[in-house]
C-alpha cells in the first residue's frame, strides 16, 4: 500500500517567516508534500477553494481576511 504524502500549505503576511517554516519542512524530505504558501487571506481563501490541502499553517494576523476569520470559514465549508 502506497501513503499519500500530507500536503502542507503556509500561510503568513511576512515572506521571511514562510521562509523559515518552509526550510523547517524540507528536513522531512519526501514525507511532506510543500503546496505553496500565501500573504493575504485571500489567497489562503483561493488556495483552499482550489487545493487538497492536509495541514495549513496560518498566521492569525494576516490581512484581509485575517486567520481568525480564514478559521471560521473553514469551519463553516470543510
Amino acid at each position: 500500500m502506497i501513503k499519500e504524502r500530507p500536503s502542507v500549505f503556509i500561510a503568513d503576511d511576512h515572506q521571511i517567516v514562510i521562509d523559515a517554516i518552509r526550510s523547517e519542512l524540507e528536513d522531512f524530505g519526501d514525507s511532506l508534500h510543500f503546496l505553496g504558501s500565501a500573504t493575504t487571506g485571500e489567497e489562503v481563501i483561493k488556495a483552499l477553494n482550489d487545493k487538497k490541502i492536509d495541514l495549513l499553517i496560518l498566521d492569525i494576523s494576516m490581512p484581509e481576511p485575517d486567520g481568525l476569520e480564514i478559521l471560521q470559514y473553514i469551519k463553516k465549508t470543510v
